[in-house]
């Protein structure tokens, strides 16, 4: 087995606790050293999802908090930009206004995300936020379907989910629309089973966990790899919390995905090279399931 390459990249990642505001944001270094707490839970409040780019920069964070509702409190997910460097935190949405975890565009002016059609509504749009104004626009929606898990190309492009109800259970395609707008495309069809995906770097692949497991996607013809072959009975499960869940690093040589072991209860972050080389577990917790979001600086 090969050394894993020693680099400045760390994988950013959250914890999902398996109690109420216990939910960390955590980074770890790609050979498994280093692990530093970024965001520890509170009391009242707990971190369920960070973007960013670099640990140094504005980062996006999905805060589980207690609010003041119109009568009594309650308890909401709400978009806020964390700067570290002086540890102010902006809320990006009006409290009244519905959100969701969210991903910062490649300039870092805008995120993604999917906001329920209403306060207690199931089903979730596609919408691009757009940071400096805290204006946001309707990317997709549609009857009776849900969105999740998006994520935002260097090449303009934005993929997420379309998940639907069918006779034969809940399904999901793997959709492509441009982030100023336009036509979806469908990238993979239902049968595919794909649950999640990350562009590469340079935005001419795209890694998708489908059936079969870690699969990566040549945009300009549709040629397919797989890299990390899935066998639940032996690798666990894979699951997804409808944000983040891959990551590709930015040199674009490794893979970021986590699995939940169902016998002991452990939730392991896995590495892989994109060639499928390699594959190697880096770290592992029983304090929660890991929602990977992606590699920073």
């Amino acid at each position: 087995m090969q050394s894993p390459v020693m680099t400045s990249e760390r994988i950013l990642f959250s914890t999902i606790g398996t109690r109420p505001f216990r939910d960390w944001v955590f980074s770890i270094r790609t050979d498994g050293k280093d692990l530093r707490p970024l965001l520890a839970p509170e009391p009242t409040r707990s971190y369920l999802f960070a973007s960013a780019h670099s640990l140094l920069s504005p980062i996006l964070v999905t805060v589980h908090e207690v609010v003041q509702g119109n009568s009594d409190e309650k308890v909401a997910d709400r978009l806020y930009i964390y700067s570290p460097n002086v540890h102010q935190w902006r809320r990006v949405l009006a409290e009244s206004v519905p959100q969701g975890p969210g991903i910062l565009s490649p300039d870092g002016n805008q995120a993604v995300y999917c906001p329920r059609k209403t306060e207690n509504s199931r089903e979730t749009n596609l919408a691009v936020l757009d940071l400096r104004t805290g204006k946001s626009r309707e990317l997709f929606t549609e009857n009776g379907s849900r969105v999740l898990s998006p994520v935002w190309a260097v090449s303009g492009k934005i993929a997420f989910l379309r998940v639907f109800r069918s006779p034969r259970g809940l399904l999901t395609e793997l959709m492509e629309v441009p982030a100023e707008g336009g036509k979806p495309i469908r990238l993979l069809p239902s049968q595919d089973g794909v649950v999640c995906a990350t562009y590469s770097p340079d935005a001419t692949r795209i890694a998708v966990w489908t059936k079969n497991g870690l699969e990566i996607i040549v945009l300009a013809d549709g040629k397919r790899g797989l890299v990390f072959k899935w066998n639940p009975a032996i690798d666990g499960s894979f699951r997804s919390s409808g944000i983040g869940g891959l990551a590709w690093s930015k040199r674009g040589d490794e893979i970021a995905f986590a699995l939940l072991k169902e016998k002991t209860g452990r939730s392991e972050l896995w590495v892989v090279d994109q060639a499928g080389t390699n594959p190697r577990k880096i770290y592992s917790t029983k304090e929660g399931r890991i929602v990977i979001s992606e590699f920073v600086d």
